[in-house]
């Protein structure tokens, strides 16, 4: 079920800015943070090779390398 801004027909940008402003604190780019407060508001792993993702988000972010080992993943 999408997050209830945009069930509500809010802009999700607009519902995330708060969100946005978190993370881009932590010294992301404004084009990493895009990514990583998508997964978050929808509950979805960011697999990426980015380090600078990872070890900001560790609890959103997963490696690459490490999605493409596990079993059933395409790589």
């Amino acid at each position: 079920m999408p997050p209830a801004a945009v069930r509500a027909n809010r802009p999700l940008h607009l519902c995330h800015m708060p969100d946005v402003a978190r993370w881009t604190a932590t010294g992301l780019t404004a084009y990493d943070v895009s990514y990583v407060v998508v997964a978050e508001a929808s509950g979805a792993e960011l697999i990426t090779a980015d380090g600078e993702i990872l070890a900001a988000a560790p609890g959103i972010a997963r490696a690459l390398a490490d999605a493409s080992a596990s079993p059933g993943v395409a790589g």
